[in-house]
């Protein structure tokens, strides 16, 4: 087992173990005497130190936690031993460096800057010149009515400035090893030199440039420090937003398997969601919402990763392989639900039924009382709450419960009394439609004066997926009177007469235009109009 030590490389804290110690202190200690009689040596030193610990973190982005010998080593030959290089003789040096590609980041370059150095870093990024990098923004800030100024505003605050000689060689795409760090800070003291020596001749054309970025750089700090309040509040906005969409989500994809984590909550059983008329094409209803649930869940999950980068600068980067995993993840989910719409649209379903017919034995001035019943084996509540589940009947047999019944009062034009019971469901041809509607089994009483109805319907677990239901029409001639118990009203699909209240039980009402009107109600005046009790 090996010692494990504490180590600050750049502002940053690292666990590593005794012997990669030993070899990475070798290595700087290598440095620090191949550089002992450089003006330059301390910053070299901690540009190296800078580049080690970027290095380091890169490897930390997994689950591990402490640095190898094996890191240590492989990041040495990413940086180049000290012996191999020297500035004098830089074909010698090309010859003994392995070619390696190096990926360009976005940095503000404010060497070459007028206001921020946006314009610079991104001619740097692209590989064009400055200078049509400015003509662009001018052009742009003309075209988009001012958009481009905001954009630039965004850029100078989010992109941050190259303040390092490694983070100036990333810039530029140039391999950042010892190299190129200790050329890039000699080059810095090469150009300090002869800019003191050509400062006569440059003093009044820099003049204005001077005054310019001194103007300028007064204004960055003053953006920067509201620009950076901004962004932690925009960071705080998004978590929250992402962070409650997420639960939401969450919530809703364990409502809808039947999951759920207060009391058992089941949002379909609850009726608070309905999916059966949402899946019709025969596709398995945990498809849809798993592609749903993935394709809505992911942006919000990026989302939350970048608040957390916005309002936590310290927390380390997300390894581009979860990134990639994730999207590639996404993109299978819209191209599932793009599926899904595709065959839902070119495979339409058509809707069969079964009807039954009875007559009623009303004659004028009777009064018929419309009751629903539930039944305690299937819920403890006959009031309709669009409920769909799979449960057992009395011999222990799985059937699918459902009380999508609807109930419609009509006046019949022959003054004929009677009622219709159609059962219906969807299929992708009629007669299959009518073969699953006759599976269908609902019930229903007359007794005299008096019609008992089902408050729900039973049919095979299979069709959980199909859009079906039962619909009731009851014909009642113009003299009759109706009377509804309490809660008839929830399945009741007519229109009550605007001054009539929905919750009133045991009054009698008469069908006009098929509407109800309360006729036993009394009439009371209040403030000139008339109200009904």
């Amino acid at each position: 087992m090996n010692k494990t030590l504490d180590i600050n490389i750049a502002n940053q804290i690292f666990h590593i173990d005794e012997n990669a110690y030993k070899v990475l202190k070798n290595y700087l200690d290598a440095i620090k005497s191949y550089l002992a009689n450089e003006t330059s040596r301390d910053e070299i030193i901690q540009d190296i130190e800078s580049r080690i610990a970027e290095l380091f973190i890169e490897r930390m982005i997994s689950d591990k936690q402490v640095i190898t010998s094996e890191d240590v080593n492989e990041i040495i030959k990413i940086m180049g031993e000290p012996k191999d290089y020297s500035i004098s003789d830089e074909e010698d040096n090309q010859q003994s460096q392995a070619y390696q590609k190096v990926e360009k980041k976005l940095y503000r370059d404010k060497d070459q800057s007028y206001i921020s150095g946006v314009s610079a870093g991104l001619g740097h990024y692209l590989g064009i010149d400055v200078i049509w990098v400015r003509l662009l923004w001018i052009l742009f800030a003309v075209l988009s009515f001012g958009w481009a100024i905001l954009i630039y505003i965004l850029l100078w605050i989010l992109v941050p400035e190259a303040k390092t000689t490694a983070e100036k060689l990333a810039m530029k795409g140039e391999p950042i090893n010892l190299s190129n760090i200790e050329k890039k800070i000699k080059e810095g003291y090469d150009n300090v030199s002869e800019k003191i020596k050509d400062v006569d001749v440059k003093k009044h054309s820099k003049q204005a440039q001077s005054s310019i970025s001194s103007f300028f750089s007064e204004l960055e700090k003053v953006v920067l420090k509201i620009g950076k309040t901004l962004v932690k509040i925009i960071g705080f906005i998004l978590m929250l937003f992402s962070g409650l969409g997420l639960l939401s989500l969450l919530f809703t994809a364990l409502g809808l398997s039947g999951i759920g984590l207060f009391g058992n909550i089941d949002l379909i059983d609850s009726g608070i969601i309905r999916i059966d008329g949402l899946i019709y094409n025969g596709i398995p209803a945990w498809l849809v919402i798993t592609a749903t649930f993935i394709a809505l869940a992911i942006p919000l999950v990026l989302i939350f990763i970048l608040s957390l980068r916005l309002l936590f600068s310290n927390i380390k980067r997300v390894s581009k392989t979860f990134i990639i995993s994730i999207i590639i993840l996404w993109v299978l989910s819209i191209a599932t639900l793009i599926f899904i719409g595709v065959n839902s649209s070119l495979r339409e379903r058509v809707s069969g039924e079964v009807v039954n017919t009875t007559s009623l034995n009303l004659k004028p001035q009777d009064t018929i009382l419309i009751k629903m019943k539930g039944n305690l084996n299937y819920t403890v509540s006959p009031f309709k709450k669009n409920q769909e589940k799979i449960t057992y009947d009395e011999n222990d047999n799985k059937i699918l419960y459902d009380s999508n019944v609807d109930i419609k009062l009509n006046r019949s034009s022959d003054q004929v009394a009677y009622i219709r019971v159609s059962k219906w469901t969807y299929a992708f041809d009629e007669n299959k439609a009518r073969n699953q509607a006759n599976l269908l089994t609902y019930n229903y009483n007359i007794d005299t004066n008096q019609i008992l109805l089902d408050s729900y319907f039973l049919s095979p677990p299979e069709l959980s997926d199909n859009y079906l239901g039962v619909d009731i029409d009851i014909y009642i001639p113009d003299d009759v009177k109706i009377k509804l118990n309490e809660n008839t009203n929830d399945f009741l699909e007519n229109y009550f007469h605007p001054l009539e209240s929905k919750n009133k039980f045991d009054e009698i009402y008469t069908l006009n235009d098929n509407k109800l009107f309360c006729s036993s109600c009394k009439v009371i005046e209040s403030s000139g109009n008339q109200n009904k009790e």
